[in-house]
């Protein structure tokens, strides 16, 4: 599987080598499914793999686990896909959508954390403001 993704003479790869790509791309695989979960330790075994990361809205919804009154439930899948990652000694990343997630997950093994995204970030900061300024003009 992972022979797909790297260049001859480990791998099947095209001939991007021979025009400038990079030597040894990353081979991580996304867990975005449930079915992801269910094959979780055979894919943490597949040699060569460089990690995985995890991508929690698509698998919140795929685990019919999205919103906040399934919070505490969806963010103990996540703790148990870091634990057995960092049990196989496979580097795992998470994708947050704040500042405190990306320190627990990072505080639990996690490797490569994004710590928000942008949309969210920027709607909270206008939020702040536009709170400020109404507060302010008595709006």
């Amino acid at each position: 599987m992972v022979d797909s993704a790297r260049y001859a003479p480990d791998g099947t790869r095209s001939i991007g080598r021979l025009v400038g790509s990079a030597d040894v791309p990353l081979v991580i695989l996304m867990v975005e499914m449930a079915t992801a979960l269910d094959d979780l330790d055979a894919l943490l075994a597949v040699d060569g793999l460089d990690g995985i990361y995890v991508g929690p809205g698509d698998l919140s919804l795929s685990l019919g686990l999205s919103g906040d009154e399934h919070r505490g439930e969806f963010r103990e899948v996540l703790s148990s896909i870091i634990a057995r990652a960092v049990a196989a000694g496979v580097p795992v990343g998470v994708h947050a959508y704040s500042g405190e997630d990306a320190r627990a997950y990072a505080d639990e093994g996690a490797t490569l954390v994004t710590v928000a995204v942008d949309t969210v970030t920027l709607g909270d900061a206008m939020s702040r403001h536009l709170d400020l300024a109404r507060e302010r003009g008595g709006s």
